[in-house]
């Protein structure tokens, strides 16, 4: 048998020419009689619906794709169209500085001593954690109990300011004596049980050299929950953040990479609504460039750090 020979025999003569109309009537009909087709009938089919398609597509424009956005049928299955929405929306954009006050003067060169700095403390830290992992450790909340970990890492004082009852009762059985508890209950429990300080813990070498990746990722989460919760970027959370990162290792996971994605949208939300020359923008600018930059999550240094309009 010669090695070009078909296995499977395909008619190759072709119909007459057929209208629009009459082609879709065809493969309705082709794709309701799919069951009942043999082998042969089926590849002739695959064979002649490629032979229609065009060699070159162009993709849709923003404007037409928003058309069709418009135009979709509000009555769509199972949440289609609120999924679109929200990827056309401007939740999922990288917002720019607004103006030349929300970042710091002499950029390009900040933005290369901000990398370096960063690098090497992460050696630095890789470093610690190699050999002050087998040291005393200090007793810290479970991975999954937000609420310690926010009164943990910012302190009593900064854990109220917000009137919401955050505590993720995740690891604990669901029942109406817990959800009844009161906020200040919670910060005192955990204040207690972890020894914290009024202004929470540093976030010193022996202490973030004791995590291990999956907390150094969850820790991340949480904090990234109270931002998107209200909570400010004071400086401890800053600090807690940029330690963190140093932290987190690399390459990344699609969990990893997923998660700070997130958050570097929500820093740049943070950037965005803010009146400019505040103390926070420089933590924000900060991890805005290790997240984008050294972490890649949005290596495009003028959309990060570009102000749209420059003070004259």
């Amino acid at each position: 048998m010669s090695l070009r020979q078909q296995c499977l025999p395909i008619p190759i003569g072709r119909k007459r020419p057929v209208s629009p109309s009459e082609e879709i009537q065809e493969e309705a009909e082709s794709i309701d009689a799919l069951a009942s087709m043999d082998a042969s009938t089926y590849l002739a089919s695959v064979r002649d619906q490629a032979s229609r398609m065009p060699n070159v597509f162009v993709a849709s424009t923003s404007a037409q794709i928003q058309t069709t956005h418009n135009n979709l049928n509000t009555d769509a299955i199972d949440g289609s169209v609120a999924s679109l929405n929200y990827l056309l929306s401007d939740r999922l954009k990288i917002h720019p500085p607004p103006s030349s006050a929300h970042v710091p003067h002499n950029l390009s060169s900040w933005v290369r001593q901000t990398l370096n700095n960063f690098s090497i403390l992460r050696v630095y830290l890789h470093q610690c954690y190699l050999v002050l992992r087998e040291c005393e450790r200090v007793k810290v909340p479970k991975s999954k109990d937000r609420y310690a970990w926010h009164v943990f890492c910012v302190g009593k004082a900064e854990a109220m300011g917000n009137a919401f009852d955050n505590y993720d009762h995740s690891d604990e059985e669901d029942d109406d004596e817990d959800e009844e508890e009161d906020n200040s209950v919670l910060i005192q429990d955990a204040e207690s049980e972890y020894h914290v300080p009024m202004t929470g813990f540093d976030p010193n070498t022996k202490l973030i050299s004791q995590f291990d990746d999956i907390l150094v990722r969850r820790v991340i989460s949480h904090h990234l929950h109270y931002i998107k919760e209200g909570y400010d970027i004071s400086f401890t959370r800053g600090r807690w953040l940029y330690g963190l990162l140093g932290r987190l290792q690399k390459p990344l996971h699609r969990d990893e990479a997923s998660l700070l994605m997130d958050l570097l949208r929500e820093l740049c939300m943070i950037r965005k609504r803010s009146n400019g020359g505040e103390e926070s923008l420089k933590i924000v600018n900060t991890l805005i460039v290790i997240i984008g930059v050294y972490f890649e999550q949005y290596c495009n240094i003028d959309v990060l750090m570009k102000p749209l309009k420059i003070d004259e």
